[in-house]
């Protein structure tokens, strides 16, 4: 493991796919973790934002893994010019409610200076 490398874990009083649900679901997922480009929910491919508390965007990324409810990887890059990174949750079923994972894992920058998941070569 990088020593840059990040993860958190925490338990959530839902099911994996109540979770799944409020993390992915187009409604939500603009209040909660990003919006997606056209609003039709989270598939392999769709572009994520997140923004920043004064309405500006602030990470540009696509969603490169989904294994419903359990997986959603993303390869993300903050607009300022900070190193790009990989983002994993990992939801896991536990006693009544769940498990969730997160990783962040440090991406190397391409020499092309194509953003991650652009899908530009």
């Amino acid at each position: 493991m990088d020593p840059r490398d990040l993860s958190s874990e925490m338990r959530v009083p839902a099911t994996p796919e109540s979770l799944w649900d409020a993390i992915t679901r187009p409604t939500s997922t603009s209040r909660r973790l990003f919006a997606t480009e056209n609003g039709d929910g989270v598939q392999v491919g769709s572009c994520v934002m997140q923004h920043s508390e004064d309405g500006g965007e602030s990470v540009w990324g696509r969603v490169v893994d989904i294994e419903r409810p359990r997986r959603l990887v993303m390869e993300l890059e903050p607009w300022e010019n900070s190193e790009p990174y990989r983002v994993t949750l990992n939801i896991e079923p536990e006693g009544p409610g769940s498990r969730l994972a997160l990783t962040w894992e440090p991406m190397a920058r391409p020499s092309n200076g194509v953003r991650p998941g652009s899908g530009a070569t």
